[in-house]
């Protein structure tokens, strides 16, 4: 079989979608265990947020594929779980 360029599936909803190949947008990263307050100027402009099972949600806006990955390092330094993170493309409405 004749290799044939990949396409994805949805074909072009990313960019209906306002999503753009640097990677910025909304993020929502869920680490485990309890961040505390003081940490949060060297998470930016990220909110903080936990829930009663023991969780961290880190969410908002972080402006590329880099930022990202600075976000991931700084998760890893503090030697917490990452549980999850994704793109929250409702969350980029309005947002540029």
């Amino acid at each position: 079989m004749p290799d044939e360029p990949r396409t994805h599936p949805e074909g072009d909803c990313h960019a209906a979608n306002g999503l753009t190949i640097s990677g910025g947008g909304h993020y929502e990263i869920t680490v485990k265990g309890h961040i505390d307050e003081q940490w949060a100027d060297w998470f930016g402009e990220l909110s903080i947020s936990h829930d009663e099972c023991g969780l961290t949600t880190l969410s908002g806006m972080i402006v590329d594929q880099a930022a990202l990955h600075g976000v991931l390092a700084q998760i890893r330094d503090l030697g917490l779980t990452l549980i999850s993170f994704s793109l929250n493309v409702r969350g980029n409405a309005g947002e540029e």
